[in-house]
C-alpha cells in the first residue's frame, strides 16, 4: 500500500464547527446496499461512498478559564490567509478575553504534497501585557462514520484506530507534538473513548511565547494487511517530526514553485479574474496530488459531494489541463484507469458487451450509480477515457505509457462499440438508446456529442443551441466559454469564463458546502487557455488561434508539449493584438498561429499579429441560462475597494479582503481597529 494523501474542510481554528467540516483520505470508503422498486439485471447492488476519518486538526487555546473564540471578548486584529505560493493556511489574531487577558495568536497549517498522509500545524500564543495562564489543547477525534474505535495515549501523542464495516478497511491516525516555551511548561496526554488529547500548560510572562507543533500521520489498509499500517505510519510520523514544520513548509514551497512555473495563467486588466483562476488552479493541483493511484474524485478531498466518486469529468476537464502543466499527475490518472480494466471487463460481461465498460461513478472500479438512464446508458464515458489516453501520449510523447497503458485502454473500450452500435443499409454506423453529456436528455439515438458533430455544422448552429441550453451543470460555463471564443462571441466567452472561475469562490450553485467542483476549476484553465488562447492539441500537434476579449489587456500561459515548454503571451496595443511564442525549455516546437504554421526555436521568440474577431450580435439565451455576469455583493473587482462589513465587536470593525493576486494569497479575513 502506498502512502495515502489526506484532505479536508476546515472551519476557524479553535474548535468552531462549520458546515461540512471533516477529514478525508483518498480511497477510504464504505459500502451501502442499493434498493430498487423493481430490480433488473445489471443494476448495481451496492454503492461506494467516501467517509470521514479521524480528524487530527483540532487545536484549542484557553486563556485562564476562557476559550479563545472570536465571537467572545474583544477582537483587536484578525487575519486568515490561504497562501497559494506557500501552500499553507495562516491565521494571526490579537484578542482580549472576557476577563481582560490579552494574547497574540499565530497558527499555520499545511498538508504536505510531497508526503502524502501527513498533516502539520504550528500553533503559537504570546502574552501581551501581563502574566497569563495559557493552555493549548490538541486532539485527534474519532470519526462518527467509522466503527470499532480504539484510542491510546503515548508520550506527547498517541494513536486512534477505527474501521469501516462494509468495505473492511482499517484506518489509523498517529500524532505527536514538539512543544517549545518556558522550561516549566507541563505537557500531558490522555485518551478517552472518542479522542486523544495532548495539553501544554504554562504561565506566560509578557512577551513570552508557547509554541506547539503538531504532526499527524494518517493512513489505511485492507483488513487482511492491517498489520502493516501502524509501522508505516510511525515511520512517516517520526520523519515528519524530525524534519520539523519549517522544513515541511520549505518543501511545500518548492513543490508549488515548480507547479506555478508551468501552470500559472497571468491575466492583465481583471484582478478578480486573475485571483479566481489561481484559486482554481491551486485546488486542481491539490485534487490531483491527493489522487495518486486512486483517481480524482469530482470534489477532490474537499467534501462528500457526489459521494466521493470519480467520473468522466476527470478525463474531459481535468486531464487536458494536467497534460500541459503537470503531466506526471495525468500519467497517474491514466494508470489508475488502466488498473480498473479488470473491473471494467467484468462490468462489460455483466451488461452483455465486449471488451471493457468503465463505470459512470466509482471509487474502486465498481459501478456506484443506480440511475440507469444517466449512468450505464452514458456510453460516451468509454470514448472519453480512450480519448484522454490518446491525448496524453500526443501531448507528452510518453511511448512507455503508450505501450503499457494506452493500447489496452483504447482497444478494450473500442470493442464495446461493436456490440453497442449498428450499421444501416447505407453503411452508416449508429449508436441508439444512449445518453450524452446532457444527463437530463437521456436515452436518445445518435447523440450529437457521442457521434461528433462536424465543425462546420457547429459554427452554423452556436446561436441555435445558446437559446436551448439549460446550463444546469457547473461544467457548462467553461465549455461554452471555449466554444463562444472559437466562433467569435468574445464578450459572451468572457462572461462564461468569469462564471467558471468563481463557481466555488462565490458559491454560485449553493453546493460548495459539499466540496469544490474540481472539474469546473480545471475547466476555468480551459476557458482561458483553449478559449482566449485558442489552443488545440489534436493529433499530437499544438495549434493556436488566440484573441483577447474586451476588458482584458493581456494573457500569458505556459504549456508543456513533448518535453518542451512553450510560453504564449497575448498583448493589446490599442486596437491591435499580438501573440508572442517563446520556448522556455526543451527543443523547438512546431505549431501554428491562426492557420499559419511555423517553428519556435529556443532563444528565438516569434511574434504575430492577431486577426480581428468577426463582428457578431450577441446570441439570445433563456433567462435562467444567461452567464453570471455580475459577481455577488462584496466581491472585489478592479474598480471597487474591499467593502467593510457592518459587523462590530467592541469597537472592532471586521472586513473581508481579497489580497492582490501578485502576492500569491487568495483570501483573508482582516479585523483592525
Amino acid at each position: 500500500m502506498t502512502a495515502v494523501p489526506a484532505g479536508g474542510r476546515r472551519a476557524v481554528d479553535g474548535g468552531r464547527v462549520g458546515a461540512g467540516t471533516g477529514t478525508y483520505l483518498s480511497g477510504v470508503h464504505d459500502l451501502w446496499p442499493m434498493h430498487y422498486p423493481e430490480y433488473s439485471h445489471g443494476y448495481p447492488q451496492v454503492q461506494e461512498r467516501i467517509v470521514a476519518v479521524p480528524d487530527p486538526s483540532l487545536v484549542e487555546l484557553f486563556v485562564g478559564p476562557e476559550r479563545f473564540d472570536v465571537r467572545t471578548g474583544e477582537l483587536h486584529a484578525h487575519e486568515r490567509t490561504l497562501d497559494l505560493r506557500a501552500g499553507t493556511l495562516r491565521r494571526e489574531a490579537e484578542w482580549t478575553s472576557p476577563d481582560g487577558a490579552r494574547v497574540r495568536v499565530r497558527s499555520e497549517r499545511l498538508v504536505p504534497l510531497e508526503r502524502p498522509g501527513l498533516f502539520a500545524v504550528d500553533h503559537r500564543v504570546q502574552a501581551v501585557d501581563e502574566s497569563l495562564e495559557v493552555e493549548v489543547r490538541s486532539a485527534v477525534v474519532c470519526s462518527p462514520q467509522l466503527h470499532r474505535s480504539r484510542t491510546e495515549a503515548a508520550g506527547r501523542g498517541g494513536v486512534v484506530r477505527q474501521r469501516t464495516d462494509g468495505s473492511a478497511l482499517a484506518v489509523a491516525v498517529l500524532v505527536d507534538h514538539d512543544v517549545t516555551g518556558p522550561a516549566e511548561t507541563e505537557v500531558r496526554t490522555r485518551a478517552t473513548a472518542d479522542r486523544v488529547v495532548t495539553t501544554a500548560h504554562v504561565r506566560l510572562e509578557p512577551g513570552r511565547e508557547l509554541g506547539v507543533v503538531k504532526i499527524a500521520a494518517l493512513g489505511w489498509e485492507p483488513q487482511e494487511t492491517r498489520q502493516h499500517l501502524l509501522p508505516r505510519l510511525r515511520t512517516a510520523l517520526e520523519a515528519g517530526l524530525r524534519d520539523g514544520f519549517e522544513h515541511l513548509a520549505a518543501q511545500q514551497r518548492e513543490v508549488l514553485d515548480d507547479f506555478w512555473q508551468h501552470a500559472d495563467v497571468r491575466v492583465d486588466g481583471d484582478e478578480a479574474l486573475q485571483q479566481a483562476v489561481r484559486f482554481a488552479l491551486s485546488h486542481v493541483l491539490q485534487a490531483a496530488a491527493q489522487a495518486t493511484d486512486r483517481g480524482i474524485p469530482a470534489t477532490g478531498l474537499t467534501g462528500t459531494g457526489y459521494d466521493g466518486h470519480t467520473s468522466w469529468d476527470t478525463e474531459v476537464f481535468v486531464m487536458p489541463m494536467l497534460n500541459h502543466v503537470w503531466p506526471q499527475a495525468a500519467a497517474e490518472t491514466l494508470r489508475w484507469r488502466h488498473a480498473m480494466l479488470p473491473a471494467a471487463r467484468e462490468r462489460a460481461a455483466e451488461l452483455g458487451l465486449a471488451g471493457a465498460t468503465y463505470p459512470w461513478r466509482t471509487i474502486t472500479g465498481r459501478e456506484s450509480s443506480g440511475y440507469w438512464p444517466a449512468g450505464t446508458a452514458a456510453v460516451h464515458l468509454n470514448a472519453d477515457i480512450a480519448d484522454a489516453a490518446v491525448r496524453y501520449v500526443h501531448a507528452t510523447g510518453d511511448e512507455d505509457a503508450a505501450r503499457e497503458l494506452v493500447t489496452d485502454v483504447v482497444v478494450e473500450t473500442a470493442r464495446s462499440w461493436v456490440v453497442l452500435g449498428r450499421e444501416d443499409g447505407s453503411g452508416r454506423f449508429h449508436v441508439d438508446g444512449v445518453t450524452g453529456p446532457d444527463e437530463n436528455s437521456a436515452l436518445v439515438d445518435d447523440n450529437a456529442c457521442t457521434n461528433l458533430m462536424a465543425q462546420a455544422n457547429l459554427r452554423a448552429a452556436f446561436e441555435h443551441y445558446e437559446g436551448l441550453t439549460v446550463r444546469d451543470s457547473s461544467l457548462s460555463a467553461s465549455v461554452q466559454a471555449v466554444v463562444a471564443a472559437e466562433v467569435g462571441h468574445l464578450g459572451l466567452a468572457a462572461d462564461y469564463a468569469r462564471e467558471a472561475v468563481v463557481v466555488d469562490l462565490h458559491d454560485l450553485r449553493g453546493k460548495t458546502s459539499d466540496g469544490l467542483h474540481t472539474a469546473s476549476l480545471a475547466g476555468s484553465w480551459q476557458a482561458l487557455v483553449a478559449g482566449f488562447g485558442g489552443m488545440r492539441d489534436a493529433d499530437g500537434r499544438l495549434v493556436f488561434a488566440p484573441r483577447l476579449p474586451e476588458g482584458l489587456d493581456g494573457l500569458c500561459f505556459r504549456t508543456r508539449h513533448r518535453g518542451s515548454c512553450l510560453e504564449v503571451n497575448l498583448s493589446r496595443d490599442g486596437a491591435v493584438q499580438h501573440a508572442r511564442y517563446t520556448v522556455v525549455s526543451g527543443g523547438p516546437v512546431d505549431t501554428s498561429h491562426h492557420g499559419e504554421r511555423f517553428t519556435v526555436e529556443p532563444g528565438a521568440p516569434r511574434t504575430f499579429e492577431v486577426p480581428p474577431a468577426p463582428s457578431l450580435p450577441r446570441p439570445p439565451a433563456a433567462a435562467r441560462a444567461r452567464p453570471a455576469r455580475t459577481a455577488p455583493a462584496g466581491a472585489l473587482t478592479p474598480s471597487r475597494r474591499p467593502r467593510l462589513r457592518g459587523t462590530r465587536r467592541r469597537g472592532t470593525r471586521v472586513r473581508e479582503l481579497r489580497v492582490t493576486p501578485r502576492r500569491g494569497a487568495v483570501a483573508a479575513d482582516r479585523g483592525q481597529e
